[in-house]
């Protein structure tokens, strides 16, 4: 039944023919389902919009497959009663917790795509009290089922209270609308970006490129961001709860996720043109030595060495926070261009009136062919990078007004940060 994203050729930012299956990854999608179906004792499974299954059932009861599901009547009373709570949860845009038909609790969390729905997760299939045997004996002979039968298997199925119900569905419903939100909006991002590179070659300003990637990034990483951090919350509340122990490295893995997630949208955010900013007069040598406990603890760990040698220079306009971001990411460039030993120097010194903050490691070098393209969103040489860390530095430099120069060699590589003197 569960397969990962489709393969479907469509345009992927029309939301009018987006489907569930195009953004969410199904696999992960069961195996949340299953683990959360069993260790918080209810019934799930996820359906189109169309009310097709896309998900094998997780948990489901006895009481409702080889009981109620068994004869024409009982069936069509719970597709209709699914329709139902289906329908109540797509107006709302929220889960909705009512009984069934069969008298057991269910709910229904819609999955909704800027505004549209695209699918729901049906669950439920407990009690929140002991049965009432006469209302069972009651429904069992209006199906056509062994009341005695129908009697025991009532009397198995889990009971919870209102409040873990209504819970359990906000979960689902949050992790659920949160992975569709991001596959799509990466969906989206994709196009955007292969737009972009098929174009970088006609555009002869690296800073025009900054500015389309910032834009387009300030427009979804907020709407990105949000659902993340409600999912983030509800994982980290139930990471500590007893009943969900065994399952503490999946929700470990998740929040890491997300934290991942979380750090390239800020990247992406910090690309914007327009982005506030704070400038006050400062001297950068003090944003320095207030990172270098920082950066000796991370070239330590690396094996490597930190020297920081700041001469006395004129104070500054700029806003500490992104020169904290540029320094940080630059430094940490250095020592990941070298190998197992190494050492960066980071110098601050004036000339030619200017204030220049000097970065140099003794790593291996900047390739030629990279070397011309450095600023550009996306470029990146390491296995595992974004390729904004150096367009973030740029954008910040922009934004002060500022210069970098790039000198690299097979010896190493020295970036130099140029700012303007106060005036």
């Amino acid at each position: 039944m569960t397969q990962g994203y489709s393969q479907d050729k469509r345009q992927p930012d029309d939301v009018n023919m987006i489907r569930l299956i195009d953004v969410i990854d199904l696999n992960f999608l069961q195996r949340f389902q299953d683990d959360f179906a069993e260790s918080v004792g209810l019934a799930s499974i996820t359906v189109d919009v169309d009310g097709k299954p896309i998900t094998s059932p997780s948990k489901y009861t006895k009481f409702c497959m080889n009981y109620t599901h068994s004869t024409a009547c009982g069936d069509k009373r719970c597709a209709a009663s699914h329709r139902k709570g289906g329908e109540k949860a797509a107006r709302t845009g929220k889960p909705v917790v009512y009984e069934c038909h069969a008298g057991l609790i269910d709910f229904a969390a819609p999955i909704v795509l800027e505004g549209r729905l695209i699918g729901t997760i049906l669950g439920g299939q407990v009690l929140t009290g002991k049965p009432i045997e006469e209302k069972y004996r009651k429904i069992a002979n209006e199906i056509g089922v062994n009341e005695d039968e129908y009697i025991a298997a009532v009397n198995e199925v889990t009971i919870l209270t209102k409040e873990r119900i209504e819970a359990a569905a906000n979960v689902l419903y949050n992790v659920a609308n949160c992975l569709s939100a991001t596959a799509y909006h990466e969906r989206k991002l994709q196009q955007t970006t292969d737009v972009l590179n098929s174009s970088l070659n006609q555009m002869s300003v690296t800073m025009d490129r900054l500015n389309i990637v910032g834009e387009m990034a300030a427009s979804i990483g907020h709407e990105i961001r949000n659902p993340m951090t409600t999912v983030r919350g509800y994982l980290q509340l139930l990471q500590l709860k007893d009943d969900f122990t065994k399952y503490r490295e999946h929700f470990s893995v998740m929040i890491g996720e997300l934290d991942r997630a979380n750090s390239i949208i800020t990247e992406f955010l910090s690309l914007a043109k327009n982005k506030a900013v704070e400038m006050k007069i400062g001297n950068i040598n003090n944003v320095i030595e207030a990172l270098q406990p920082l950066l000796q603890a991370d070239a330590s760990c690396r094996g490597h060495q930190l020297l920081v040698e700041l001469s006395e220079i004129q104070d500054n306009l700029f806003d500490e926070k992104e020169i904290r971001q540029m320094i940080l990411n630059l430094v940490r460039n250095g020592f990941e261009a070298m190998q197992d030993s190494g050492e960066v120097r980071i110098r601050t010194y004036e000339k030619n009136g200017k204030v220049i903050i000097s970065i140099h490691d003794k790593g291996i070098g900047i390739p030629d062919e990279v070397i011309q393209k450095l600023g550009t969103p996306f470029l990146t040489t390491k296995d595992y990078g974004t390729g904004l860390g150096l367009p973030v530095c740029y954008r910040i430099a922009e934004r002060h007004g500022a210069s970098i120069e790039v000198d690299s060699s097979s010896q190493g590589t020295t970036i130099a940060l140029l700012f303007e003197p106060l005036k």
